[in-house]
């Protein structure tokens, strides 16, 4: 159980125009404060650097949090829940975001109360609480989010003669229940959503969306990923990663990058995801169009002279083909003709 839940441990995030660093939040070196949960009585377990907690239906549970202000100036801070999330890089995560998915019946935003601006004076510590309305009909598995604490100060620092903008938060992982063992009674599931052309990381690639439809959250998932020709057997190119989580009821973009750019065609991803005894394998068909090559490789700066799929070599192959023996024909039908003009001579 605990092994399974190492992405909830408290994390910090430095986010600036062009940089991004993860810290705890007891230890966030430059942030300038610091953010500790208050465990209430209906924390499950003995961890204490996030809430696990057991709620019951139609009840309002208080999420309190302790802000340090580390420094010797007034800290101006905005304190709101956040819903978890799978990023592309399949890690789970926690920042401030839109992402939503057809399975989900709740997200802890939706629940919580409205986020709070607060200014705390140097030095000093402030406590401050959110309440969750948890739903009367309880909650299926487990509702996953953070308390994200944000500096609302941006500080502006020169590198490499670049003007970056930095902005600090801390975030403290937030996991509600209504049934003890939800996190251990829900299976879960992987499903294949979609798979098309597109940018990741700004550059091209196959998308396979990957969907887990179930509340509940896993990790130690390898995923293989292989992009063919259609009723082809030779792989184009493929890429395998390890350890990959997925938050509950959530979906993220694989990426599958071909060495240079996309070629438009008909194209067949092969997609096995291994997490622990669970295998999950897909197999389905897709079609790149030459306008959409065209407009993702520009946007990502690479000029690809477009190379015809198979089926168009097969076609011409035949053309030339059906033209030689139009033309044998006619050469027979000519001599034919000419030897009949002889005989009646």
């Amino acid at each position: 159980m605990k092994k399974r839940k190492w992405w909830l441990v408290l994390v910090a995030a430095l986010m600036g125009f062009c940089t991004m660093q993860a810290q705890h939040a007891s230890a966030a070196s430059g942030a300038g404060f610091t953010v500790a949960p208050v465990i209430p009585s209906n924390q499950i377990g003995d961890i204490s650097s996030y809430f696990n907690l057991l709620v019951k239906p139609g009840s309002t549970q208080k999420l309190t949090v302790n802000i340090a202000n580390t420094t010797n100036q007034d800290k101006k801070l905005r304190v709101s829940a956040t819903n978890a999330f799978t990023q592309t890089n399949g890690e789970i995560g926690y920042k401030p975001n839109n992402q939503t998915d057809p399975s989900a019946k709740h997200y802890l935003k939706d629940l919580a109360s409205k986020p709070i601006n607060i200014t705390i004076p140097g030095g000093q510590v402030q406590a401050v609480t959110m309440s969750v309305r948890v739903p009367k009909r309880g909650l299926d598995g487990v509702l996953l989010g953070g308390i994200y604490v944000l500096d609302r100060t941006t500080r502006r620092s020169s590198a490499s003669g670049m003007r970056i903008n930095n902005r600090f938060a801390l975030v403290v992982g937030v996991q509600l229940q209504t049934v003890k063992t939800a996190q251990t009674d829900v299976r879960p599931e992987v499903k294949l959503m979609s798979v098309q052309g597109g940018l990741q990381s700004n550059k091209p690639a196959v998308l396979a969306t990957l969907q887990n439809p179930t509340p509940t959250y896993f990790g130690q998932m390898d995923i293989t990923a292989k992009v063919s020709w259609r009723d082809s057997t030779k792989t184009l190119f493929k890429r395998k990663v390890y350890n990959y989580a997925m938050a509950p009821t959530s979906h993220f973009a694989f990426g599958v990058f071909p060495d240079v750019g996309l070629e438009p065609g008909d194209y067949t991803l092969d997609l096995l995801a291994v997490s622990g005894k669970r295998r999950w394998h897909f197999k389905k068909n897709f079609t790149i169009l030459a306008a959409e090559a065209d407009k993702i490789n520009k946007e990502a700066g690479i000029k690809v002279s477009h190379a015809w799929p198979w089926w168009v070599w097969v076609i011409i192959g035949l053309g030339i083909l059906l033209l030689i023996l139009l033309l044998l024909l006619l050469i027979l039908l000519l001599k034919r003709r000419k030897d009949d003009d002889e005989d009646e001579k």
